[in-house]
C-alpha cells in the first residue's frame, strides 16, 4: 500500500473507530463490547485480522500521545490549547476525540491519594494508638499527678516492647511472683478465658485493649491504695 492509499485507509479507519466509543470511551467500555465491535471493524476492512487492527490504532495512539507531548506546557498544564494546536502530523485533529480520554488518564495519575489511601505502617499505628491512649488519660483534670504518672509509666511500657518486630505482643508476666492456681481458682480461669479472646485479635487491635486494661487496672490500683 502506497503512501497516498495508506493515508486515505488510515481516513477511513480512524473514523470507523470514533464511531465506536465501546472500543476507546473508558467510562462505557467492556470486554464483551470491544470485542463485538472489534469483529465488526474486521468485517467493515474485508475481514483483517482483528489483532492487526488493534495494532493499528495502538499506533495511532501513540503517535496521537507523542503530539500532545510536544505542546508547551507550564506545571503540567498546556500553553496551549491542544484542539487549536498545529501539529505537522496529518492525522491529530482527527484523533482529538481521544483527547478527553488522555486528560482523564493524565489527572488521575496527578490526583494526590487521599488520607484514606496513604498506607501506614505499622508500627507507626500503633504508636498512634498508645499516643491517642495516653494524651486522654493524660488530660483528665480530675486526676492527681501520681495517677497520671502511673498510666503513662503502663503506657510506656506497651510502647516500646510491644513494636520490636517478632516480638510478641503478649502481656509479660513474672512466673516467679505468680501463685499456683487451684482447680477453683476464678480469677485464674477468667485470666486464661481472656487470654484465649486476646489471641483472637490482630496484633494493633489486641495492643489496644492491653493497653487500656493497663489503664483501668493501674486507675484501681491507685484508688485501692488511697482507701
Amino acid at each position: 500500500m502506497d503512501a497516498s492509499s495508506q493515508y486515505v485507509w488510515n481516513i477511513r479507519f480512524i473514523n470507523e473507530i470514533e464511531k465506536r466509543p465501546g472500543i476507546w470511551n473508558e467510562s462505557i467500555k467492556s470486554r464483551d463490547s470491544q470485542k463485538q465491535l472489534w469483529e465488526e471493524l474486521s468485517q467493515v476492512f474485508n475481514n483483517k485480522s482483528v489483532d492487526s487492527l488493534k495494532r493499528k490504532y495502538k499506533s495511532l495512539k501513540q503517535k496521537f500521545h507523542q503530539q500532545l507531548g510536544t505542546i508547551p506546557q507550564t506545571n503540567n498544564e498546556y500553553d496551549v490549547d491542544p484542539r487549536s494546536f498545529e501539529s505537522d502530523w496529518p492525522h491529530y485533529e482527527q484523533m482529538l476525540f481521544l483527547l478527553n480520554e488522555f486528560e482523564a488518564k493524565k489527572n488521575e495519575k496527578r490526583k494526590p491519594p487521599s488520607p484514606e489511601e496513604v498506607p501506614v505502617p505499622k508500627k507507626k499505628r500503633v504508636e498512634e494508638i498508645v499516643k491517642n491512649l495516653v494524651e486522654k488519660h493524660d488530660g483528665d483534670d480530675d486526676k492527681t499527678s501520681a495517677e497520671k504518672q502511673t498510666e503513662l509509666d503502663v503506657h510506656n511500657v506497651s510502647s516500646e516492647n510491644m513494636l520490636k518486630e517478632g516480638t510478641s505482643t503478649e502481656i509479660m508476666v513474672r512466673p516467679d511472683i505468680l501463685p499456683v492456681p487451684s482447680a477453683d481458682d476464678g480469677l485464674y480461669h477468667f485470666l486464661m478465658g481472656l487470654y484465649s479472646s486476646m489471641n483472637e485479635l490482630d496484633p494493633i487491635r489486641k495492643i489496644n485493649v492491653q493497653a487500656r486494661i493497663y489503664a483501668m487496672l493501674s486507675q484501681e490500683v491507685t484508688a485501692a491504695a488511697k482507701k
